[in-house]
């Protein structure tokens, strides 16, 4: 019997330290965005914040941050029809994520505040295309993207991954 109860609090004991491997968190930003004629270098649009769905423009990001394996996880990024996320690799260094990704169409540049939870801002640049009247164009856009950050609870990432 004294096994058994040595064995599940063992096991009970063990359970925050597979939970700190993970850190969870919520983040309010907005966003600017600029955007430049590829052709004429003209600025079209001149970093104006993006109109988001609630009155006061701010977005909520929810990021799952794994500081074993330096990966990081942002809801909208998985499959939403299966438990599938893309796992972004990063550098993670006192208590700060840092990311840089680039592709074919642009870059971008993550920082995290995570311990304590703080600032969140990301940098990055893409090359767009759309319709000017009947002309075809070709643009460069650059965002900004800043922010604060709270932790949040491991069931509050899971489900806004079915939203």
């Amino acid at each position: 019997m004294k096994s058994v109860l040595f064995l599940s609090a063992l096991l009970l004991s063990a359970s925050p330290a597979i939970a700190d491997d993970f850190v969870y968190l919520i983040c309010e930003t907005k966003t600017q965005l600029r955007a430049i004629d590829a052709e004429t270098a003209k600025v079209i649009r001149d970093f104006e914040e993006i109109e988001s769905t609630n009155e006061d423009n701010i977005s909520k990001e929810i990021y799952r941050i794994d500081l074993k394996n330096s990966k990081y996880t942002h809801h909208q990024d998985g499959n939403q029809k299966s438990d599938v996320q893309a796992k972004i690799d990063a550098k993670i260094n006192n208590g700060k994520l840092m990311h840089y990704g680039e592709g074919t169409r642009g870059h971008i540049e993550t920082k995290i505040s995570f311990d304590p939870p703080g600032e969140i801002l990301i940098n990055g640049s893409y090359v767009g295309f759309a319709m000017d009247g009947m002309r075809p164009l070709t643009y460069i856009g650059e965002y900004i993207t800043k922010g604060s950050c709270t932790d949040i609870d491991a069931s509050e990432f899971e489900n806004s991954l079915h939203q």
